[in-house]
């Protein structure tokens, strides 16, 4: 008998399907009963099914949270070619289709899909697809292309790939810092880095990366052009919005700090990188850290910069600064800088009205979309004062390391501090301003107290659970900003350190939380009722937590997120390093103390034989 090629079994479908379909246009075809849907590295989910009879065409519709109703999401009006194993017998006589679907997995673990088979007459509905289980398997797992290892004295962070990160809004391209990346000066390239050249310990890079076809892709691997041992470059990344600016800080805290602290500027021309300039603060010293922290707005064309080892004594209050002494060693300092055709000009050096030695000024910040109003933390700052007081004194030390919040605003050309934020259960220690994330408008601002001691369900004084962290959500009013919530995590337990990282997207109403020292051993992602109450299998394992806004007072756990593979001991997960996509709501984590071998795009994370290497997962 004469074999049947895939080309001729392809038409002999087509031919079938074909006769059936003119036989049966006046009526709506069969439901599909085959469908099925598998998470896959992206992240996303693959869409399988058969087809049937009497169908033209076939809609794919998503119900995303189980509760907002079905939309269409894709139409498919052709079937895949033929399988490998396919035959006459085998063969589904109306064909096979498949769609990939690039979906927020931290956003969907309550969907429901449908396929609707369709033609003229109408279409059918399949029975619901539910979303179920872990989707570890649709995690992105990502790494460079240059594995990160070890090198000569070298055992500890090798490499630290995932100590920062930056997504554009689309959530289609990511920057990821690795300070400690020992490589020498190359051009910036999109090829894989010598393996072997090791010979700037500490010098830090970072990587470009972009989304296509649902896999993500090394764009850009990426040096200042004056490397230099203990650089850290790294340390900080920022994209614009369209995410074709870039600014990486480069502040040294590893081996001999022979620099102040710098920052570089690179932008994207043509899908080609180039580096643009390179600042330094007005006032730079050895060891001041300028670069520990930056933010770009979302045009590209303002950023700010902290050093919160900046030591002048100045307030923002004083007629005349003085940034040149030292007399507040690490009070902290933040500038601003606007870029002028390729000049980046300092315009603003910003100081605390309540300067003091130590408190850190600038450990983390945030900048609003226009780039006009900022967040300034300084967390060991050390007042008492609370945000119910009806006069707060920031002027006493009778919490150390209580931390406070500043809120800057520009008007016209002048910064001004417009507000003083205290959490509304001060206490010592609790480090309030660990990490600030402010939404596009600036009139939405979210602190994290990594030390903050209550229990879940308890009076916010009570101190039972130390460091067990917590959220303070405060929303700006008429005049003034009011602390509208206060978010435990429901799983809190002594020393997660929940709130250590924070980010909100552009609205506001979706936030990401990151317990570091959170100690559970599972993997992927869990309802908010399937969070086991008492895991603490792996110490300072570390996790995230994704909220959701309902009203003003109301958040609500969507998620808890976990990487892909069970981690060790002592990952740090989400480790100043989470960030939410300002419209796509992608989710990104590092994990810089990660120990796995893998290079590129969904390696092998179970892998464990390196220190420290780094690792981003995408959610």
């Amino acid at each position: 008998m004469k074999r049947i090629t895939p080309p001729l079994r392809a038409t002999l479908v087509l031919l079938t399907a074909s006769a059936v379909l003119t036989a049966c246009q006046h009526e709506p075809p069969a439901a599909v009963t085959t469908a099925q849907l598998t998470p896959v590295a992206g992240p996303s989910f693959q869409f399988r099914w058969q087809g049937v009879p009497g169908a033209t065409h076939y809609r794919l519709l998503e119900n995303p949270d189980g509760e907002a109703g079905y939309t269409p999401v894709a139409e498919l009006t052709r079937p895949e070619p033929p399988l490998q194993n396919d035959t006459p017998t085998n063969a589904p006589p109306f064909g096979h289709y498949t769609h990939r679907l690039d979906v927020p997995l931290h956003l969907r673990l309550n969907a429901n899909y449908i396929v609707q088979s369709c033609n003229a007459a109408g279409c059918t509905d399949s029975a619901p697809l539910p979303v179920t289980g872990h989707l570890a398997e649709g995690i992105g797992y990502l790494k460079p292309l240059k594995a990160l290892k070890a090198s000569g004295y070298v055992t500890e962070g090798a490499g630290q790939f995932g100590g920062s990160v930056s997504l554009n809004d689309a959530g289609n391209r990511l920057v990821v810092g690795a300070t400690g990346e020992h490589g020498r000066f190359v051009p910036i390239q999109t090829s894989k880095p010598d393996e072997h050249d090791n010979s700037l310990l500490y010098s830090g890079a970072v990587y470009v990366f972009n989304r296509v076809n649902g896999r993500w892709v090394q764009e850009a691997y990426i040096k200042a052009n004056n490397a230099a041992a203990n650089e850290g470059f790294g340390q900080s990344v920022s994209f614009n919005a369209a995410g074709d600016v870039l600014a990486v800080g480069a502040a040294p805290y590893y081996g001999d700090i022979n620099s102040p602290g710098r920052v570089y500027f690179f932008v994207r021309e043509n899908g080609q990188w180039r580096q643009q300039a390179e600042v330094v603060a007005s006032n730079a010293e050895i060891g001041d850290r300028f670069g520990v922290r930056v933010r770009l707005n979302d045009a590209g064309n303002r950023v700010a910069v902290s050093a919160d080892n900046e030591g002048s004594n100045s307030r923002n209050t004083d007629p005349q600064q003085d940034p040149t002494n030292n007399d507040a060693p690490q009070a902290g300092a933040v500038y601003i800088f606007d870029r002028q055709g390729e000049a980046w000009l300092q315009t603003a050096y910003l100081k605390a009205s309540n300067t003091d030695a130590g408190d850190f000024f600038g450990s983390s910040i945030s900048l609003n979309g226009p780039g006009n109003i900022l967040a300034v933390a300084a967390p060991v700052e050390a007042s008492n004062a609370r945000n119910t007081d009806t006069e707060p004194d920031p002027t006493n030390n009778g919490a150390p390391m209580a931390g406070a919040v500043y809120l800057f605003e520009l008007t016209n050309t002048t910064w001004q501090q417009s507000h003083y934020l205290k959490a509304s259960n001060t206490n010592a220690v609790d480090r309030f301003g660990n990490s600030v994330s402010l939404n596009q408008a600036g009139d939405r601002l979210v602190v994290g107290a990594q030390n903050e001691s209550s229990a879940p369900n308890d009076d916010q004084h009570s101190n039972s659970l130390p460091s067990s962290g917590a959220v303070y959500v405060f929303e700006k009013g008429a005049t003034d900003w009011q602390q509208t919530a206060f978010l435990k995590a429901s799983n809190a337990d002594e020393g997660d350190g929940f709130g250590q990282a924070v980010s909100l997207n552009n609205n506001g109403d979706l936030l990401a939380v990151a317990g570091t020292s959170e100690q559970g051993g599972t993997i992927g992602l869990k309802r908010s009722h399937e969070i086991p109450a008492d895991d603490n299998a792996l110490d300072d394992a570390g996790a995230v937590y994704v909220y959701k806004r309902f009203s003003e007072t109301d958040w609500r756990l969507l998620a808890f997120v976990k990487p892909s593979a069970r981690q060790s001991s002592s990952d740090l997960f989400g480790y100043n390093a989470v960030e939410l996509a300002g419209e796509s709501n992608a989710l990104t984590v590092g994990m810089n103390r990660e120990d796995s071998n893998a290079t590129g795009f969904d390696g092998d994370p179970e892998d464990n034989s390196q220190v420290a290497t780094g690792a981003v997962f995408i959610y």
